[in-house]
């Protein structure tokens, strides 16, 4: 932005995320459901900047959710990903790997519960890459880091609430707003969850990467500008308006 000023030139920006996933107490967890949010979570080993990084999950349902969530998760396979065999790759890079596993290692230390899932395609060569695998963490709270920053890798905290309002409260208390997510079976009630979060996109019951009739937005720290479909092209546009006198 520095940058840019110099030369008042158009500027979009496509920062970071902290995408906060909201499970109301009639969230649908049958595997379809389940499957859509793992998705969400762990596509590219987590290394995706609107990929849900927290789960806040009703109290009513906490306990069946993470039952059925790490039941879900013990089944994937981490490994070479051009290996038809393994269903999750490794995380680009030594210093990405570092900086995940120092999340992990702190929420542990602090009294944080650590859950690692998966399998390892290959226990032998498990050291010749970056990989990791897919970890939950539970009894963190909003001072953790693995709770406010991106981490970026396929570890995923699940926070308990008691009302909406404090999830919605909880979501919101970052610095970032990408995308969000509002899991119900109630749509009008999911809208009006949904229209609370400090976001740029909020999806219902997904949390979908691949959704055309949206933008790409970000507001606050995430970034400025619009992109894809026609406000991405309008915010490139120079428009001139001419100006007749009447008769």
């Amino acid at each position: 932005m520095h940058d840019a000023a110099g030369g008042i030139k158009k500027l979009a920006l496509e920062l970071g995320g902290n995408d906060p996933a909201i499970l109301l107490e009639d969230t649908p967890l049958e595997e379809p459901y389940l499957q859509g949010m793992i998705r969400g979570i762990f596509t590219a080993s987590g290394q995706v900047c609107f990929a849900i990084k927290r789960i806040y999950v009703h109290q009513s349902i906490y306990r069946d959710f993470l039952g059925r969530f790490s039941a879900a998760l013990d089944k994937i396979v981490v490994g070479n990903g051009l290996d038809e065999k393994a269903s999750m790759g490794a995380i680009i890079n030594q210093p990405r790997l570092r900086a995940v596993e120092g999340l992990v290692r702190e929420a542990r230390e602090r009294g944080a519960q650590v859950q690692v899932l998966g399998k390892k395609l290959n226990p032998d060569g498990w050291g010749k890459g970056c990989f990791h695998l897919p970890t939950i963490v539970t009894g963190a709270d909003q001072s953790f880091s693995i709770v406010r920053c991106e981490q970026f890798g396929p570890v995923i905290p699940v926070i308990p609430f008691k009302t909406t309002e404090e999830a919605v409260r909880l979501a919101n208390d970052t610095e970032y707003g990408l995308r969000s997510s509002v899991w119900t079976r109630d749509e009008k009630k999911g809208l009006e969850v949904a229209k609370k979060i400090e976001a740029g996109i909020t999806f219902l019951n997904n949390h979908s990467f691949l959704d055309r009739r949206v933008n790409f937005p970000g507001v606050k720290e995430s970034g400025l500008g619009r992109e894809s479909v026609h406000v991405g092209l309008e915010a490139y546009v120079d428009y001139q308006g001419i100006s007749i006198p009447k008769a």
